[in-house]
This record gives C-alpha cells, sequence and structure tokens, in this order.
C-alpha cells in the first residue's frame, strides 16, 4: 500500500507539468497574439504599426519611465507571436523595441533617446503609436501643438 501511494505521489509533478502546459497551450488558441511590428518614420515622426490577431478593444495600458528613457505596453491575455524578443529600430529618437511575454501577458517596451510625447490608436486589428517629433528649436511638436501653430485668436471688440 505505501508502494503505490509514494508512486502515486511521484506522479504529481508529471501531472501538474501537463497541465500547466496544456493551460498555456489553450491560452496561445484562446488569447490574443501580436503577429507583425512595423516602424517606419515620416517627417521626423517615428510610427509603430502592431498588428494583433484579433482587434484590440481598448488602448493597452500605458507608462514611461525617464531614466533611462522607455515607453512601456501591456497587454493582457495577449502572447507574443513575432517570433523575436528584441528590434533594434534605430530610427528617429527610437532605439529598440523589447517584446516580453511573461504568463497570459506580453510587454512591449519601446527604448527612447529621451522622455517623449506619444499617441496610440487603433485602426482595424493594429494598434498605431506615434511617437511625437522635435522641431528645430528644441521644442517637441504634437499633433496639439502642430495644430494650435495655426490656430490664432482674434481680440473682437465689444459694440456700443
Amino acid at each position: 500500500m505505501m508502494a503505490l501511494l509514494a508512486a502515486a505521489l511521484l506522479q504529481l509533478p508529471l501531472v501538474a507539468h501537463a497541465q500547466t502546459q496544456g493551460t498555456a497551450s489553450e491560452f496561445r488558441e484562446a488569447g490574443n497574439r501580436i503577429e507583425n511590428l512595423r516602424v517606419a518614420e515620416q517627417g521626423g515622426t517615428v510610427y509603430l504599426r502592431l498588428s494583433m490577431r484579433d482587434a484590440l478593444e481598448a488602448v493597452p495600458a500605458s507608462f514611461s519611465v525617464a531614466e533611462p528613457a522607455r515607453i512601456a505596453f501591456d497587454f493582457p491575455m495577449t502572447s507574443n507571436g513575432l517570433n523575436r524578443t528584441h528590434e533594434d529600430v534605430r530610427q528617429g529618437d527610437l532605439r529598440s523595441v523589447n517584446i516580453i511575454q511573461a504568463g497570459d501577458r506580453t510587454r512591449l517596451v519601446l527604448n527612447v533617446a529621451r522622455v517623449m510625447p506619444y499617441t496610440t490608436r487603433i485602426e482595424g486589428r493594429d494598434l498605431v503609436i506615434e511617437l511625437a517629433s522635435r522641431v528645430g528649436d528644441g521644442k517637441v511638436e504634437t499633433p496639439m501643438t502642430a495644430a494650435m501653430a495655426t490656430f490664432t485668436i482674434s481680440k473682437q471688440e465689444a459694440s456700443p
């Protein structure tokens, strides 16, 4: 009887491992997946386009760090389908990109030359990240500051 109990206890780690593997496999099939990453620079602005297997319901949570300068995006229930975890970019102020999967989530980390504003938007199955460009006098230009530069307010005189 003790031998049977000992044999059963020795099998528990294998069963737990098989259940974990099954869960990870099921996650890869059921969760979303980053399938492609493209980077382009246009007019001093760097654009990243992440193609997902399924369209995102909302822009992922993000945060930035000043030293070293980084911008991170968290994708819950998402796997890294790129078959790589690092990509050197060296376009504009974007130096490289890390794509790290841990369990059921993936974090995209943009390693940048400086802290900068950014915008995100969803276009179909793609997440587009726009890193603001720097203008000649050292100011940062974003879509909002560009619009404000062309917007003028005229002072109206009160009528008698």
